[in-house]
């Protein structure tokens, strides 16, 4: 019985709860646009003989005076009929009555035309109103992370209050103290005054960096993440934004001024947008996902406090910790409940070699990688030029996990998604592959090149477990968000020093590893992890390496020549203490004005921000800087307003805010059958001074109808597409 109950309140919260209020917030959407036609319908003398919402069959109304109030069959909109109002047939004989629509001056009709999108625009100030009133959560204006290579990582950054203390070095020796300091010699004064002025001068350093705030853009405050998300999107592709950032370093806050541009990046629904290069910051909070089993030793809701000892007051810290890491295991301390628990973590060392290169044929070519899919892959080189290569003879950055002296480690299984193939298959968290397909042991680039080979049909996979090699496991790999996946998250297999692949060209390459080969040895020092075989080859000093390898059972001694930085960098690798799927909240921040005339203000601000962006996007989707891809039809903006209907119900109202004034703008367009189509032919008729003949009406009215049919089908395929690309 309790599981009964607990399912049905699963079902109201996840689906029926958001459902309704989908259903609920969108009849008032289309009753307010259509609430303002009737309105100043009535109040400029017109008959109204229908109001009505939805179209095709009424289902149920009542009459009033000389007005049908009624709710028809398909929810995808409504309507209000005016006496005199026929879109495509000549009047009869209303055009004698000075009630009818046709019959009014151009200004009222006018009036009556733009009065539903003037409606839908306060609607949604009066919404965002309501949410700034009562307080909501957004995503904090910080910086989390920056992508290598970006806009944002170039960014030049002016300091104008003198000199931060991370531009200058530190000096050598304590300054003397005012009792002990030697004369001043003139030459010295002026020097010293020099100094001095030169550490007045703003300073200028380069690249954004996690922690930073962004206090506005372009002069203009920056409330949430969202906004900085916005702004690339819809930018032009050599526009540069002023950035006002405050960064703070050892309890004093420091503000800048950087100027960051953009570039095309990949979005996640296989499209390309513009970006700074910038993601938001998390919080402190474990936030374990729920659509897989993860196998971590933290809970939803445990709050990170410190790492060996040193306390972590942000998530930007973490990183900085990292930094110290040799890849040994480290204590966490979490706060679980109001208690202290200590775990030991095991971090996972990622990078290497590959960093942002790409390598063919065992040669390293240098180059921003700007297209990987298919079966290509398009580089800018260091001197501008682009070049393609053959995917299957190109490897880049994010096709490994781990290279160190060209060995790839084996795969460990993180977490598996629910109803995936692997969850179908048997895998569980915690096991390695060792075998798949009869390849031997993959690595990460070897899974998806097996996946894309075996979507469809299917094939073996084995793995060890606790220790344990278990019997083959047959898994068929399915075609999702655009690539063949089997629904895991993968890392590295830090605990066993096993080599997966060699990379061909590669130092291990020379010396004859061999996949398969087990490190045991390194100069005579016993190593187990991999782990073990960064520290002792970061501890190096020969310019020769010993490998004690296990092959087979069998005991090999294999040379690493030239050992040094061109082979071995340590500065190339990441120690990350969270690299197994441990994911952590966004870090959000309370949008909250208890003034009302504050709120209003806000709730406008907010409202003119989205008619722009709404604009800008369609500017940017003729000029090509938005992708089509990115736009989504009523089926996603359905299964939006499910998932925001989870989060609670103002939330809801934000995102209803957000439709009402999308569907102001859309509606407002010189596109004919919508009111901007009519705004244009009442415009024309007022400088003809007559209606534009009827057969021209007619027929543009066609043309319009065809094209919003048109777009309404190839959006909703778009979202079903996206439904099923996604889905297992």
């Amino acid at each position: 019985m309790a599981s009964f109950l607990t399912n049905v309140g699963l079902f109201w919260s996840n689906w029926l709860w958001p459902i309704i209020q989908l259903i609920i917030g969108l009849g008032l959407v289309i009753f307010v646009h259509e609430l303002g036609h009737f309105l100043v319908a009535k109040a400029v003398k017109i008959k109204v003989e229908r109001f009505a919402l939805g179209f095709g069959p009424r289902l149920a109304g009542i009459r009033r005076g000389e007005t049908d109030y009624c709710i028809n069959l398909l929810p995808l909109g409504g309507y209000v009929k005016m006496l005199g109002q026929e879109d495509f047939k000549p009047l009869e004989g209303e055009q004698s009555d000075p009630r009818a629509f046709n019959n009014k001056s151009v200004s009222a009709r006018l009036a009556v035309v733009s009065a539903g999108v003037v409606m839908n625009v306060i609607f949604a100030a009066i919404l965002f109103v309501i949410v700034c009133l009562a307080g909501f959560q957004q995503t904090a204006p910080v910086i989390g992370s920056v992508v290598p290579g970006s806009p944002a990582a170039n960014a030049e950054i002016v300091w104008p209050n003198g000199t931060p203390p991370w531009t200058q070095p530190a000096p050598a020796t304590e300054p003397a103290t005012q009792a002990s300091r030697p004369a001043t010699s003139a030459s010295q004064a002026a020097s010293q005054a020099s100094q001095a002025t030169t550490a007045s001068r703003p300073a200028v350093t380069r690249g954004l960096q996690p922690g930073d705030r962004i206090l506005t853009i372009d002069g203009k405050g920056v409330p949430h993440f969202q906004k900085l998300f916005v702004k690339a999107v819809l930018a032009d592709p050599d526009q540069v934004f002023a950035m006002q950032i405050e960064r703070e370093v050892d309890g004093v806050k420091y503000v800048g001024q950087a100027s960051v541009g953009v570039e095309e990046r990949r979005s996640e629904s296989g499209g390309t947008r513009l970006a700074f290069g910038l993601g938001p910051a998390a919080d402190t909070t474990f936030d374990v996902p729920d659509d897989g089993r993860l196998r971590l030793p933290f809970r939803k809701g445990d709050r990170l406090i410190a790492i060996d000892g040193r306390s972590v007051p942000n998530s930007w810290t973490v990183e900085r910790i990292e930094r110290t890491l040799d890849g040994r295991p480290v204590t966490v301390t979490i706060e679980r409940n109001g208690q202290l628990v200590d775990t030991v973590v095991q971090p996972v060392i990622r990078g290497g070699d590959l960093g942002d290169v790409v390598l063919t044929g065992g040669t390293r070519v240098y180059g921003k990688v700007l297209q990987k899919d298919g079966g290509k892959v398009v580089i800018r080189l260091e001197d501008g030029q682009e070049r393609t290569l053959a995917r299957k003879d190109a490897s880049v950055r994010e096709d490994e996990l781990l290279d160190i002296l060209g060995m790839i480690p084996r795969i460990q299984v993180d977490a598996v998604q629910s109803d995936s193939p692997a969850d179908k298959a048997g895998l569980e968290p915690g096991d390695v592959i060792v075998d798949y397909a009869d390849r031997g042991a993959s690595t990460l680039r070897g899974l998806l090149q097996i996946n894309e080979e075996a979507a469809g049909s299917g094939t073996t996979i084995r793995v060890s477990r606790e220790g344990k090699t278990l019997n083959s496991m047959w898994v068929e790999p399915k075609a999702r968000s655009g690539e063949a996946q089997i629904g895991i998250i993968s890392s590295v297999d830090m605990a066993n020093a096993v080599v997966a692949a060699v990379r061909p060209g590669s130092a291990a390459a020379k010396a004859k590893v061999q996949p398969g080969d087990a490190i045991e040895e390194i100069d005579g020092r016993p190593v187990k992890t991999w782990a073990d075989v960064f520290i002792a080859l970061k501890q190096a000093r020969s310019t020769e390496v010993t490998l004690g390898m296990n092959r087979n059972g069998q005991r090999e001694k294999l040379t690493i020549t030239d050992f040094g930085p061109q082979v071995f960098d340590p500065g190339k690798y990441r120690i990350s203490v969270f690299g197994g799927g441990a994911n952590f909240k966004t870090l959000e921040v309370t949008i909250l004005k208890r003034n009302p005339l504050a709120a209003i203000s806000w709730g406008v601000g907010e409202t003119w921000d989205f008619i722009v962006m709404t604009y800008s996007t369609i500017r940017g989707l003729m000029q090509r800087t938005v992708s089509t891809k990115e736009v989504i039809g009523p089926v996603g903006i359905g299964g939006l307003a499910i998932k925001v209907g989870r989060e609670g119900i103002k939330y809801f109202i934000y995102f209803m805010a957000m439709i009402s004034v999308s569907l102001a703008v859309m509606n407002f367009l010189p596109i004919p059958v919508v009111d901007g189509g009519l705004a244009v032919f009442l415009l024309v008729e007022k400088i003809r001074g007559k209606p534009a003949p009827r057969k021209v009406m007619n027929a543009v009215q066609m043309v319009g109808l065809a094209l919003l049919l048109f777009v309404f089908v190839a959006v909703t395929w778009q979202d079903i597409s996206r439904l099923i690309r996604n889905a297992w």
